[in-house]
């Protein structure tokens, strides 16, 4: 495709165009996302060049931090989560990233160290998580959240009995902040469509954004923005919802 047919597009200028393509300039993650539609681009072509914009922003608060992403779906769902308008999200076993206290944080990744063999700096996965959250909840336009806790969450002991303690206080006191609904999924509850796996959504305002549906499971994750895929997604969700009770009645 000629530069003049892209400028028309309306999606890049000509001279935005060599910019972008020189690496002269960061590129938007909504810019990689037209252009591969434009193209027509393979979906795994565009999730590869989806994750590679995360390193074209010098100044991201994530730059620090590449080298902890190693999934680089995962890295692609960061990004989007640090300009997203909405988030649902349904976590079975553990507190959401976006909610977890430093000392759950680290005990998570001590006990893979102990499991694996694996060295990891509990300190800069910390740190790392504690600027995903300041990113999110520190911006000027609040995310709205809906979050659903399984009730195993909330039970189990990570990081010690004082750990899980102040988890539970801090669960409750973002609970409190407006546009933040935290529910929990009570034992009684009946078998769901996501058990087993963890599901982010991810909503923006903008209409020529997509939703975007992260999945999570034992072998790794992935992200879709299929509309049919996500839609899909929402209404296993929506059915979860319907179950949770707020975690302010949960632990009453």
């Amino acid at each position: 495709m000629r530069p003049s047919q892209v400028a028309a597009s309306k999606i890049a200028s000509t001279s935005k165009l060599h910019r972008l393509e020189h690496g002269e300039v960061s590129v938007r993650l909504e810019t990689v996302w037209a252009l591969c539609d434009l193209y027509k681009a393979s979906p795994e072509v565009k999730s590869r060049l989806s994750a590679m914009s995360l390193n074209t922003d010098k100044n991201g608060w994530w730059e620090g931090f590449s080298d902890l992403i190693v999934n680089p779906h995962f890295g692609t769902y960061v990004e989007l989560e640090s300009i997203a308008d909405g988030l649902c999200a349904w976590e079975e076993q553990f507190v959401h990233g976006l909610f977890q206290v430093p000392e759950y944080t680290a005990a998570i990744f001590d006990a893979h160290s102990q499991a694996t063999g694996l060295q990891q700096d509990r300190n800069r996965q910390v740190a790392f998580r504690r600027e995903r959250q300041k990113n999110v909840f520190n911006r000027a336009n609040a995310m709205r959240m809906s979050i659903v806790l399984g009730a195993g969450a909330l039970l189990q002991q990570v990081g010690g009995a004082r750990a899980l303690d102040a988890q539970r206080k801090h669960l409750l006191t973002v609970a409190e902040r407006p546009g933040v609904d935290i529910l929990v999924l009570p034992w009684t509850a009946p078998a769901h469509a996501l058990m087993g796996s963890s599901l982010s959504l991810l909503h923006f305002d903008a209409e020529d954004i997509p939703d975007v549906a992260y999945v999570e499971a034992l072998f790794g994750g992935r992200y879709e923005e299929a509309a049919a895929t996500v839609s899909l997604q929402r209404k296993k969700y929506d059915h979860l919802l319907s179950l949770a009770v707020p975690i302010e009645e949960y632990l009453r």
